[in-house]
């Protein structure tokens, strides 16, 4: 039975299931085009588990250039301000755990 649930795609997969895998995101009616992105979505297996867990790493991969412009314009717009600057060294310990924790 765990058989049957793998994709045609597995590591047991012949070349003639892969074959077949391919010709059906290749093969569509004439005069009409599939889209780029669906026929590779058709190919990957798990892609309800696969993709939000891709995209959530991409995220965290890309959190410290999301997060040091904006940290670094808060500490720039604190001194930048003449109330900010009594301010900053009781708000810095935080920018500076932040950046360092990414």
């Amino acid at each position: 039975m765990a058989s049957e649930d793998r994709s045609v795609l597995g590591r047991s997969a012949t070349i003639h299931q892969v074959s077949e895998r391919l010709a059906s995101v290749t093969s569509v009616e004439a005069g009409k085009r599939r889209n780029p992105l669906l026929a590779y979505l058709h190919l990957v297996e798990n892609k309800a588990t696969l993709i939000p867990v891709v995209w959530f790493l991409q995220t965290l991969r890309k959190a410290p250039e999301l997060t040091f412009p904006i940290l670094f314009g808060y500490v720039f717009d604190q001194l930048a301000s003449i109330e900010g600057r009594a301010r900053i060294m009781d708000n810095l310990w935080w920018v500076m755990l932040v950046s360092g924790l990414l």
